[in-house]
């Protein structure tokens, strides 16, 4: 099964150690669930993955190549407050055309039809493409941010504590979402999140995080016989929000 194979990774900063020896699959295809609590590492291993910081040593190997050889456009996220990456100032109009100008300008009206689709695709009018991005709601700003990413035609997305804040229907049109283009668009999905009900319902394979450590790992039923005291903690406080750090 083809994967993004993360091997013997190691990042520090002025001697602290923030991962240590992280080595697990993230497969093609598949909803992979990250858990743990804030400060155990979660989100610099999202940042090494995406090559905003580099790791202090060990490799991250796509489909048998090396990360530095990532086609740039088949690994793309979507952040915890995805309206702080959109410029305020742009229409949805500007915010769809921005990757298009990127990395399609020889397809531009090819994928400017598809962003119209894509439109359809996720509910969202078209009469609403001249209103200012901030006058959307933190539901459609997701699917606007699914938008864009799908126009880039990625292979894998990444996704910090998606439903972070959501009440319960819009945490439940989340899944949903993930869900459908999980099945329809074949994207493989890594997610990373400190709520273990969310992640036991939409991972495949689930990977428990503690101070930069994988300590566990699984499918979704891991959390029914944990092997560490601090899953078994977790799971009896269904929400890693409820832990202190640790």
């Amino acid at each position: 099964m083809k994967s993004i194979k993360i091997k013997n990774l190691n990042y520090e900063i002025s001697g602290i150690k923030i991962l240590e020896d992280i080595n697990f699959n993230i497969y093609k295809e598949k909803i992979s669930g990250l858990i743990g609590t804030s400060g155990s590492g979660k989100t610099t291993l999202l940042h090494i993955l995406l090559g905003l910081i580099k790791q202090s040593s060990g490799e991250i190997i796509y489909e048998g190549l090396e990360k530095k050889y990532f086609p740039k456009n088949k690994l793309q996220a979507i952040f915890q407050d995805p309206i702080s990456y959109f410029n305020p100032n742009f229409t949805l109009k500007e915010i769809l055309l921005e990757p298009l100008e990127i990395y399609f300008k020889n397809e531009f009206d090819k994928k400017w039809n598809l962003a119209l689709e894509y439109l359809d695709y996720f509910s969202i009018s078209k009469s609403s493409l001249n209103q200012n991005i901030k006058n959307f709601s933190g539901g459609e700003i997701q699917r606007i941010s699914f938008i864009r990413i799908l126009l880039i035609e990625p292979e894998w997305i990444l996704m910090d504590e998606p439903i972070s804040g959501l009440d319960p229907i819009r945490r439940k049109d989340s899944i949903s979402l993930i869900k459908k283009i999980h099945q329809e668009k074949k994207i493989s999905f890594f997610i990373i999140s400190h709520d273990l009900d969310f992640i036991s319902e939409i991972s495949d394979f689930v990977f428990v995080m503690q101070k930069g450590k994988i300590i566990e790992e699984g499918d979704k039923n891991l959390f029914q016989n944990p092997k560490t005291n601090f899953v078994k903690e977790l799971k009896n406080s269904r929400n890693l929000e409820n832990l202190k750090k640790v």
